[in-house]
Protein backbone atom coordinates (compact mmCIF):
# COMPACT_ATOMS: atom_id res chain seq x y z
CA UNK A 1 0.00 0.00 0.00
CA UNK A 2 2.92 2.44 1.08
CA UNK A 3 4.53 1.22 -2.54
CA UNK A 4 1.31 2.03 -4.74
CA UNK A 5 0.23 5.55 -2.89
CA UNK A 6 3.77 6.50 -3.18
CA UNK A 7 3.95 5.52 -6.55
CA UNK A 8 3.28 9.48 -7.77
CA UNK A 9 6.53 10.44 -6.13
CA UNK A 10 8.65 7.85 -8.33
CA UNK A 11 6.82 9.07 -11.42
CA UNK A 12 7.80 11.92 -11.36
CA UNK A 13 6.34 14.20 -8.82
CA UNK A 14 9.69 13.87 -6.13
CA UNK A 15 12.26 15.33 -9.00
CA UNK A 16 9.77 18.28 -9.71
CA UNK A 17 9.13 19.03 -5.87
CA UNK A 18 12.55 18.63 -4.63
CA UNK A 19 15.14 19.76 -7.59
CA UNK A 20 13.10 22.00 -9.83
CA UNK A 21 10.59 23.78 -7.54
CA UNK A 22 10.97 26.03 -4.33
CA UNK A 23 9.83 25.03 -0.86
CA UNK A 24 7.60 27.73 0.54
CA UNK A 25 8.09 30.04 3.55
CA UNK A 26 6.11 32.00 5.44
CA UNK A 27 8.54 34.85 6.41
CA UNK A 28 9.95 33.00 9.08
CA UNK A 29 13.63 31.83 9.19
CA UNK A 30 16.43 29.42 12.00
CA UNK A 31 19.93 30.27 12.42
CA UNK A 32 21.49 27.09 12.63
CA UNK A 33 24.91 27.60 14.31
CA UNK A 34 27.53 25.08 14.23
CA UNK A 35 29.65 26.87 16.87
CA UNK A 36 26.59 26.85 19.25
CA UNK A 37 25.79 22.98 18.57
CA UNK A 38 29.35 22.73 20.35
CA UNK A 39 28.45 24.95 23.06
CA UNK A 40 25.22 23.53 24.30
CA UNK A 41 26.38 19.73 23.58
CA UNK A 42 29.23 19.48 25.40
CA UNK A 43 30.39 22.60 27.40
CA UNK A 44 28.59 22.55 30.88
CA UNK A 45 26.35 23.67 32.11
CA UNK A 46 24.82 23.75 28.45
CA UNK A 47 23.57 20.24 28.29
CA UNK A 48 21.26 21.15 31.13
CA UNK A 49 19.12 23.21 28.51
CA UNK A 50 18.68 20.65 25.82
CA UNK A 51 21.24 19.70 22.71
CA UNK A 52 21.78 19.95 19.15
CA UNK A 53 21.87 16.71 18.62
CA UNK A 54 18.80 14.95 20.66
CA UNK A 55 19.55 11.62 19.40
CA UNK A 56 20.04 8.70 21.65
CA UNK A 57 22.55 5.48 21.77
CA UNK A 58 20.99 2.00 21.35
CA UNK A 59 21.94 1.26 25.06
CA UNK A 60 20.08 4.65 26.17
CA UNK A 61 16.91 3.91 24.46
CA UNK A 62 17.02 0.22 25.92
CA UNK A 63 16.74 1.51 29.33
CA UNK A 64 14.34 4.24 28.00
CA UNK A 65 10.83 3.08 26.84
CA UNK A 66 8.54 5.25 27.74
CA UNK A 67 10.15 8.40 27.52
CA UNK A 68 9.26 10.94 25.09
CA UNK A 69 13.06 12.74 24.56
CA UNK A 70 11.70 15.34 22.73
CA UNK A 71 10.25 16.49 25.78
CA UNK A 72 12.85 15.92 27.77
CA UNK A 73 16.22 18.47 28.57
CA UNK A 74 18.17 15.75 26.22
CA UNK A 75 15.37 16.65 23.64
CA UNK A 76 16.87 18.59 20.39
CA UNK A 77 15.18 21.95 20.40
CA UNK A 78 15.76 22.76 17.02
CA UNK A 79 12.75 19.89 16.34
CA UNK A 80 10.78 20.56 18.75
CA UNK A 81 10.75 24.43 17.35
CA UNK A 82 9.97 22.45 13.47
CA UNK A 83 6.91 20.84 15.32
CA UNK A 84 5.62 23.77 16.86
CA UNK A 85 6.02 25.52 13.67
CA UNK A 86 4.11 23.27 11.33
CA UNK A 87 1.86 22.51 14.24
CA UNK A 88 0.53 25.93 13.97
CA UNK A 89 0.48 25.88 10.06
CA UNK A 90 3.78 27.52 8.98
CA UNK A 91 6.31 26.92 7.33
CA UNK A 92 10.43 28.28 7.53
CA UNK A 93 13.35 27.56 6.01
CA UNK A 94 17.45 28.13 7.86
CA UNK A 95 19.79 30.51 7.41
CA UNK A 96 23.91 29.35 8.98
CA UNK A 97 26.03 31.43 10.74
CA UNK A 98 28.59 31.46 8.01
CA UNK A 99 25.98 32.88 5.83
CA UNK A 100 25.40 36.11 7.83
CA UNK A 101 29.16 36.23 8.48
CA UNK A 102 29.98 36.02 4.08
CA UNK A 103 26.52 38.56 3.54
CA UNK A 104 24.33 35.87 2.32
CA UNK A 105 21.80 36.38 4.44
CA UNK A 106 18.75 38.09 2.21
CA UNK A 107 16.93 39.98 5.38
CA UNK A 108 14.27 41.10 3.73
CA UNK A 109 12.64 38.04 2.62
CA UNK A 110 11.85 37.28 6.60
CA UNK A 111 9.34 38.74 9.05
CA UNK A 112 10.54 36.67 12.27
CA UNK A 113 14.34 35.10 13.21
CA UNK A 114 14.61 32.14 15.30
CA UNK A 115 17.67 31.48 17.97
CA UNK A 116 17.12 28.42 19.20
CA UNK A 117 19.40 27.66 21.64
CA UNK A 118 22.39 29.86 19.98
CA UNK A 119 24.26 30.05 22.64
CA UNK A 120 27.59 31.23 20.59
CA UNK A 121 26.89 34.08 18.50
CA UNK A 122 30.10 35.91 16.96
CA UNK A 123 29.99 39.58 16.37
CA UNK A 124 29.43 39.78 12.85
CA UNK A 125 26.44 37.71 13.07
CA UNK A 126 25.11 39.56 16.47
CA UNK A 127 25.62 43.00 13.76
CA UNK A 128 23.18 40.78 11.28
CA UNK A 129 20.69 39.76 14.13
CA UNK A 130 20.77 43.71 15.59
CA UNK A 131 20.19 45.56 11.86
CA UNK A 132 17.13 42.79 11.29
CA UNK A 133 15.47 43.92 14.89
CA UNK A 134 16.71 47.45 13.93
CA UNK A 135 15.07 47.60 10.57
CA UNK A 136 11.70 45.74 11.58
CA UNK A 137 12.16 42.09 11.99
CA UNK A 138 11.00 39.75 15.29
CA UNK A 139 14.21 37.75 16.29
CA UNK A 140 12.64 35.45 18.81
CA UNK A 141 15.21 33.24 21.06
CA UNK A 142 14.33 30.81 23.17
CA UNK A 143 17.14 30.64 25.83
CA UNK A 144 20.72 31.89 26.42
CA UNK A 145 21.56 33.79 23.15
CA UNK A 146 24.78 34.68 22.41
CA UNK A 147 26.72 33.30 26.09
CA UNK A 148 29.86 32.53 24.06
CA UNK A 149 31.24 34.12 20.68
CA UNK A 150 31.65 32.28 17.39
CA UNK A 151 34.91 30.21 18.82
CA UNK A 152 33.02 28.93 21.78
CA UNK A 153 34.69 31.51 24.34
CA UNK A 154 32.45 32.69 27.28
CA UNK A 155 31.27 36.05 27.25
CA UNK A 156 31.65 38.37 29.85
CA UNK A 157 28.04 39.57 28.94
CA UNK A 158 25.67 38.12 26.43
CA UNK A 159 26.07 39.38 22.71
CA UNK A 160 22.82 40.29 21.88
CA UNK A 161 21.65 41.46 25.84
CA UNK A 162 20.86 45.17 24.13
CA UNK A 163 18.69 43.72 22.02
CA UNK A 164 16.58 41.62 24.21
CA UNK A 165 16.71 44.26 27.17
CA UNK A 166 18.13 41.95 29.24
CA UNK A 167 21.38 41.18 31.43
CA UNK A 168 22.74 37.54 31.49
CA UNK A 169 24.18 37.39 35.24
CA UNK A 170 25.72 33.89 35.09
CA UNK A 171 26.35 30.56 33.14
CA UNK A 172 24.27 28.16 35.02
CA UNK A 173 22.39 24.80 34.58
CA UNK A 174 18.53 25.36 34.24
CA UNK A 175 16.21 25.46 36.96
CA UNK A 176 12.84 23.51 36.48
CA UNK A 177 9.87 25.51 37.21
CA UNK A 178 5.96 26.10 36.35
CA UNK A 179 4.51 29.08 34.59
CA UNK A 180 0.72 30.85 34.61
CA UNK A 181 1.00 34.22 33.16
CA UNK A 182 -1.49 36.54 30.52
CA UNK A 183 0.51 36.82 27.42
CA UNK A 184 -0.69 39.67 25.43
CA UNK A 185 0.61 39.74 21.54
CA UNK A 186 -1.43 41.45 18.06
CA UNK A 187 -3.87 42.81 20.69
CA UNK A 188 -5.00 39.38 21.59
CA UNK A 189 -4.15 38.32 25.56
CA UNK A 190 -3.46 34.49 26.10
CA UNK A 191 -3.84 33.00 29.66
CA UNK A 192 -1.01 30.27 29.73
CA UNK A 193 -0.17 27.47 31.54
CA UNK A 194 3.03 25.60 31.27
CA UNK A 195 4.75 23.32 33.18
CA UNK A 196 7.77 22.13 34.08
CA UNK A 197 9.66 24.67 32.42
CA UNK A 198 13.23 24.18 32.32
CA UNK A 199 14.49 27.41 32.80
CA UNK A 200 17.43 30.13 32.69
CA UNK A 201 17.26 31.81 36.21
CA UNK A 202 20.46 33.85 35.89
CA UNK A 203 19.03 36.55 33.74
CA UNK A 204 18.00 40.33 35.13
CA UNK A 205 15.64 42.79 32.95
CA UNK A 206 17.07 45.95 31.92
CA UNK A 207 14.71 48.00 29.03
CA UNK A 208 12.84 44.67 28.58
CA UNK A 209 9.37 43.61 30.30
CA UNK A 210 8.21 39.98 31.09
CA UNK A 211 4.58 39.14 30.52
CA UNK A 212 5.00 36.33 33.59
CA UNK A 213 7.48 34.02 35.60
CA UNK A 214 8.54 30.72 36.27
CA UNK A 215 8.93 30.47 39.71
CA UNK A 216 10.83 33.53 40.18
CA UNK A 217 12.41 33.38 36.97
CA UNK A 218 10.98 36.22 34.24
CA UNK A 219 10.05 34.58 30.91
CA UNK A 220 8.57 35.77 27.64
CA UNK A 221 10.35 38.79 27.91
CA UNK A 222 9.57 41.42 24.85
CA UNK A 223 12.41 44.44 24.31
CA UNK A 224 10.99 47.08 21.45
CA UNK A 225 14.14 48.17 19.67
CA UNK A 226 14.44 50.36 16.82
CA UNK A 227 11.31 49.50 14.42
CA UNK A 228 11.78 45.76 15.68
CA UNK A 229 11.09 43.58 18.54
CA UNK A 230 13.05 40.90 20.73
CA UNK A 231 11.33 38.43 22.75
CA UNK A 232 13.35 35.92 24.71
CA UNK A 233 11.00 33.16 25.79
CA UNK A 234 14.06 32.87 28.57
CA UNK A 235 12.93 28.52 28.51
CA UNK A 236 13.57 25.51 26.62
CA UNK A 237 11.37 24.47 23.60
CA UNK A 238 12.29 20.88 24.62
CA UNK A 239 9.84 21.63 27.78
CA UNK A 240 7.43 23.33 25.94
CA UNK A 241 4.25 21.28 25.55
CA UNK A 242 3.59 19.05 22.64
CA UNK A 243 1.18 20.78 20.23
CA UNK A 244 0.08 17.68 18.56
CA UNK A 245 -1.49 15.59 21.04
CA UNK A 246 -5.05 15.98 22.26
CA UNK A 247 -4.76 17.04 25.87
CA UNK A 248 -2.43 19.85 25.56
CA UNK A 249 -4.30 23.07 26.10
CA UNK A 250 -4.88 24.99 22.64
CA UNK A 251 -3.57 28.39 24.57
CA UNK A 252 -0.12 26.47 24.22
CA UNK A 253 -0.80 27.35 20.48
CA UNK A 254 -2.18 30.33 20.36
CA UNK A 255 1.07 31.35 22.00
CA UNK A 256 3.26 30.53 18.96
CA UNK A 257 0.71 31.69 16.48
CA UNK A 258 0.22 35.60 18.41
CA UNK A 259 4.03 35.60 18.11
CA UNK A 260 3.99 35.22 14.88
CA UNK A 261 0.87 37.12 13.95
CA UNK A 262 2.22 40.17 15.50
CA UNK A 263 5.19 40.39 13.77
CA UNK A 264 2.94 40.14 10.69
CA UNK A 265 3.45 36.75 9.39
CA UNK A 266 0.10 35.31 7.36
CA UNK A 267 -1.31 32.10 6.97
CA UNK A 268 -1.85 31.09 3.48
CA UNK A 269 -4.03 27.75 4.86
CA UNK A 270 -5.21 25.99 7.71
CA UNK A 271 -5.94 22.64 8.85
CA UNK A 272 -8.65 21.94 10.51
CA UNK A 273 -10.91 19.52 12.19
CA UNK A 274 -14.42 18.72 10.90
CA UNK A 275 -15.57 21.08 14.64
CA UNK A 276 -13.61 24.06 12.71
CA UNK A 277 -10.32 23.27 15.70
CA UNK A 278 -7.14 23.38 15.04
CA UNK A 279 -5.74 19.77 13.91
CA UNK A 280 -3.68 18.09 16.07
CA UNK A 281 -1.29 15.98 14.62
CA UNK A 282 -1.20 16.92 11.08
CA UNK A 283 0.96 19.14 8.82
CA UNK A 284 1.33 20.46 5.52
CA UNK A 285 4.40 21.39 3.29
CA UNK A 286 3.94 23.54 0.21
CA UNK A 287 6.38 23.71 -3.08
CA UNK A 288 5.82 26.57 -5.35
CA UNK A 289 6.04 25.29 -9.04
CA UNK A 290 5.28 28.38 -10.74
CA UNK A 291 3.43 32.00 -10.86
CA UNK A 292 -0.36 30.83 -9.64
CA UNK A 293 0.54 27.29 -9.31
CA UNK A 294 1.51 25.12 -5.63
CA UNK A 295 1.96 21.59 -4.46
CA UNK A 296 0.88 20.77 -1.22
CA UNK A 297 1.81 17.47 0.79
CA UNK A 298 -0.66 17.03 3.30
CA UNK A 299 0.52 14.45 6.22
CA UNK A 300 -1.12 12.86 8.83
CA UNK A 301 -2.23 11.39 11.47
CA UNK A 302 1.17 11.66 12.75
CA UNK A 303 2.67 9.66 16.03
CA UNK A 304 1.04 11.96 18.43
CA UNK A 305 4.80 12.60 19.92
CA UNK A 306 4.86 9.92 22.47
CA UNK A 307 7.55 7.43 22.14
CA UNK A 308 5.55 4.34 20.80
CA UNK A 309 7.82 1.22 21.30
CA UNK A 310 5.11 -1.43 19.00
CA UNK A 311 6.02 -5.00 19.57
CA UNK A 312 7.85 -7.12 16.27
CA UNK A 313 5.10 -9.32 16.43
CA UNK A 314 1.48 -8.24 15.09
CA UNK A 315 3.12 -5.08 14.12
CA UNK A 316 1.57 -5.28 10.80
CA UNK A 317 -1.54 -6.33 12.10
CA UNK A 318 -1.68 -3.17 13.98
CA UNK A 319 -0.54 -0.98 11.69
CA UNK A 320 -3.20 -1.99 9.50
CA UNK A 321 -5.88 -1.34 12.27
CA UNK A 322 -4.51 2.09 12.55
CA UNK A 323 -5.12 3.11 8.85
CA UNK A 324 -7.80 4.53 9.21
CA UNK A 325 -8.26 8.05 7.29
CA UNK A 326 -8.72 11.04 9.26
CA UNK A 327 -10.90 14.20 7.36
CA UNK A 328 -8.87 17.56 7.25
CA UNK A 329 -10.71 20.35 6.50
CA UNK A 330 -8.23 22.80 4.17
CA UNK A 331 -8.98 26.50 4.73
CA UNK A 332 -7.22 28.39 1.95
CA UNK A 333 -7.22 32.48 2.51
CA UNK A 334 -8.51 33.02 -1.06
CA UNK A 335 -10.52 30.88 -4.30
CA UNK A 336 -8.26 28.46 -5.95
CA UNK A 337 -9.09 25.59 -8.60
CA UNK A 338 -8.16 22.70 -6.63
CA UNK A 339 -7.24 19.08 -7.50
CA UNK A 340 -5.53 16.06 -5.44
CA UNK A 341 -2.60 14.04 -6.97
CA UNK A 342 -3.35 10.36 -7.49
CA UNK A 343 -7.49 11.13 -7.29
CA UNK A 344 -10.43 11.08 -9.74
CA UNK A 345 -11.84 13.31 -7.61
CA UNK A 346 -12.49 17.19 -9.03
CA UNK A 347 -12.99 19.96 -6.20
CA UNK A 348 -13.44 22.73 -9.08
CA UNK A 349 -12.61 26.72 -8.00
CA UNK A 350 -12.77 26.54 -3.35
CA UNK A 351 -11.85 28.19 -0.57
CA UNK A 352 -12.47 25.49 1.85
CA UNK A 353 -12.01 21.72 0.82
CA UNK A 354 -12.21 18.53 2.72
CA UNK A 355 -9.68 15.59 2.03
CA UNK A 356 -9.09 12.48 3.58
CA UNK A 357 -5.62 12.03 5.19
CA UNK A 358 -4.07 8.22 5.50
CA UNK A 359 -1.24 7.73 8.27
CA UNK A 360 2.31 7.64 7.68
CA UNK A 361 2.17 9.10 4.09
CA UNK A 362 1.18 12.20 2.60
CA UNK A 363 -1.69 13.47 0.25
CA UNK A 364 -0.61 15.68 -2.45
CA UNK A 365 -2.88 18.56 -3.36
CA UNK A 366 -2.63 21.10 -6.47
CA UNK A 367 -3.66 24.34 -5.94
CA UNK A 368 -3.80 27.00 -8.65
CA UNK A 369 -5.24 30.81 -9.79
CA UNK A 370 -5.98 29.00 -13.13
CA UNK A 371 -8.01 25.59 -14.05
CA UNK A 372 -5.35 22.95 -14.80
CA UNK A 373 -5.82 21.98 -18.55
CA UNK A 374 -5.18 18.16 -20.48
CA UNK A 375 -1.78 17.83 -21.63
CA UNK A 376 -1.06 17.41 -25.29
CA UNK A 377 1.68 15.59 -26.66
CA UNK A 378 2.53 16.20 -30.25
CA UNK A 379 5.22 14.25 -32.07
CA UNK A 380 7.55 15.89 -35.20
CA UNK A 381 6.55 12.77 -37.47
CA UNK A 382 4.45 9.95 -37.61
CA UNK A 383 6.50 7.22 -38.90
CA UNK A 384 9.76 6.01 -36.64
CA UNK A 385 12.28 4.35 -38.91
CA UNK A 386 14.23 1.39 -36.82
CA UNK A 387 17.79 3.20 -35.46
CA UNK A 388 16.24 6.51 -35.83
CA UNK A 389 14.91 8.59 -32.83
CA UNK A 390 10.87 9.82 -32.74
CA UNK A 391 10.52 13.47 -31.22
CA UNK A 392 7.87 14.85 -29.91
CA UNK A 393 6.52 18.11 -27.63
CA UNK A 394 4.53 17.94 -25.20
CA UNK A 395 2.97 20.68 -23.32
CA UNK A 396 0.04 21.46 -21.02
CA UNK A 397 -2.00 24.29 -22.66
CA UNK A 398 -2.32 27.98 -20.35
CA UNK A 399 0.44 26.29 -18.00
CA UNK A 400 1.10 28.57 -15.32
CA UNK A 401 3.94 26.37 -13.92
CA UNK A 402 6.17 23.28 -13.98
CA UNK A 403 4.07 20.15 -14.57
CA UNK A 404 5.21 16.22 -14.02
CA UNK A 405 4.48 13.93 -16.69
CA UNK A 406 4.58 10.12 -17.12
CA UNK A 407 5.42 8.62 -20.42
CA UNK A 408 4.26 5.48 -21.12
CA UNK A 409 4.85 3.65 -24.51
CA UNK A 410 2.71 0.27 -25.66
CA UNK A 411 3.54 -1.68 -28.62
CA UNK A 412 1.62 -3.15 -31.53
CA UNK A 413 0.64 -5.82 -29.95
CA UNK A 414 -0.96 -4.08 -26.59
CA UNK A 415 1.68 -4.68 -24.29
CA UNK A 416 3.75 -2.29 -21.92
CA UNK A 417 6.88 -1.36 -23.26
CA UNK A 418 8.96 0.56 -20.23
CA UNK A 419 11.79 0.48 -21.35
CA UNK A 420 10.82 3.27 -23.27
CA UNK A 421 8.91 4.86 -19.66
CA UNK A 422 10.20 7.92 -18.23
CA UNK A 423 9.18 11.12 -16.23
CA UNK A 424 9.38 14.61 -17.69
CA UNK A 425 8.79 17.84 -16.22
CA UNK A 426 7.28 20.47 -18.59
CA UNK A 427 6.69 23.87 -17.83
CA UNK A 428 5.27 26.79 -19.77
CA UNK A 429 7.10 26.78 -23.28
CA UNK A 430 6.34 22.49 -23.13
CA UNK A 431 9.56 20.36 -23.59
CA UNK A 432 10.75 18.48 -26.42
CA UNK A 433 10.97 14.32 -25.76
CA UNK A 434 13.29 11.93 -28.11
CA UNK A 435 12.49 8.15 -27.95
CA UNK A 436 15.13 6.31 -29.97
CA UNK A 437 13.93 3.31 -32.31
CA UNK A 438 15.90 0.22 -32.37
CA UNK A 439 17.41 -1.40 -35.21
CA UNK A 440 15.50 -4.53 -34.49
CA UNK A 441 12.23 -2.87 -33.09
CA UNK A 442 9.35 -4.54 -34.05
CA UNK A 443 6.96 -2.84 -36.57
CA UNK A 444 3.65 -1.61 -36.35
CA UNK A 445 1.60 1.03 -34.96
CA UNK A 446 2.81 2.52 -31.57
CA UNK A 447 0.96 4.37 -28.96
CA UNK A 448 2.57 7.14 -26.41
CA UNK A 449 0.61 8.06 -23.15
CA UNK A 450 1.60 11.36 -21.47
CA UNK A 451 -0.20 11.58 -17.96
CA UNK A 452 -0.35 14.51 -15.62
CA UNK A 453 0.49 13.62 -12.32
CA UNK A 454 -1.92 16.78 -11.24
CA UNK A 455 -4.52 15.94 -12.77
CA UNK A 456 -4.28 12.00 -13.87
CA UNK A 457 -5.77 13.46 -17.76
CA UNK A 458 -3.88 11.79 -20.20
CA UNK A 459 -2.49 12.85 -23.94
CA UNK A 460 -2.47 10.38 -26.40
CA UNK A 461 -0.06 9.72 -29.63
CA UNK A 462 0.44 7.03 -32.07
CA UNK A 463 3.53 6.57 -34.50
CA UNK A 464 4.41 3.53 -36.63
CA UNK A 465 7.32 1.85 -36.85
CA UNK A 466 9.01 0.94 -40.38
Amino acid sequence: ELIRTARVVFDGLGRLLNVESQMQHDGIVMLHSFASGQTSSFIAPGPSYGTYSGWMTNSESDGAKGVDWALKPRGKNHLVWHRAIRAVGLQFEYVTDRMMRRGEFESEDYKVLILSQSEAIGPREAQVIRKFVHDGGTVIADVRPGLYDEHCKPLSAGALDDVFGVRHTGNVEAVEADARFTAAFAEKRIRVKLDGLHVNPAIELTTARAMGHAGSTPIMIVNRTGRGRAILMNFTMATFPNLSVPETEESAADLIGAMFAQAGVQWPLRLLDPNGARCRNVEAVRWKTGDGIEVVAVYGPLDDGRAQWRPKEGLMDRLRAADVPKPVVVQLERRKHVSQIDSPKSYGRKRTFTIQSHPWRPTFVVLSDGKLKTPVLEPARTMAPRGHKLRLRAFVPDALGRHALKLRVTTPQGDAAPWFDRSITVGTQGAEVSIPIAHNEQAGTWKVEATDLYTGKTATSRFTVE
